[in-house]
């Protein structure tokens, strides 16, 4: 299903929404037993850690990699775009995910590594969105929760709250302006 707003990075993706066609790919290739079934639900895992985490891809690759190896539902990962002061962000890897899943997910170690553009192809080619898109779904859900800025801001590791407050800002503005007659 494609998403409704178009915002270069920020589709406008509903979280439910995107978390439930995620889930329902994961079903479809939880029946693959196949090489490419395996990769393709390898990457679906990761996206869906990114989405409930509202992470980059990156750091959800690592988080799920982590996961594979260790059983550990809650994982550190490094957090990108931090070159001066290194930090690391709590993951929690989505109930979802069952222990095949993992083992799955493991097997597909090689594909995770390095070159992470393999998966942001496979969410354009399969889901018609950029991973991107997932971190600000999980933004956007927060903020309709009623969550401060400060901890989106720390939740997400951005390192500019006003970013925060601008696109939280902004979409209820808009969610408002649509509301009114």
């Amino acid at each position: 299903m494609k998403p409704e707003v178009s915002r270069n990075w920020d589709l406008g993706l509903d979280y439910d929404r995107t978390y439930r066609e995620i889930l329902a790919r994961l079903e479809e290739y939880r029946g693959k037993r196949t090489a490419t079934g395996r990769r393709s639900l390898a990457y679906t895992a990761v996206l869906l850690i990114q989405l409930r985490n509202g992470s980059r891809v990156s750091e959800a690759a690592e988080a799920a990699l982590k996961w594979a190896e260790t059983r550990l539902r809650e994982v550190e990962v490094r957090v990108r775009k931090q070159r001066r002061h290194p930090e690391t962000r709590l993951m929690i890897i989505p109930k979802q995910l069952s222990e095949q899943d993992r083992l799955d997910v493991l097997t597909q170690r090689h594909w995770l590594e390095g070159d992470l553009s393999r998966i942001e192809h496979f969410a354009r080619r399969v889901f018609g969105w950029n991973t991107h898109s997932l971190r600000y779904a999980k933004i956007s859900q927060l903020g309709t929760l009623g969550y401060p800025a400060q901890v989106i801001a720390r939740i997400t590791h951005h390192k500019r709250m006003e970013f925060i407050l601008r696109y939280t800002s902004q979409k209820t503005a808009d969610d408002i302006l649509k509301k009114i007659e």
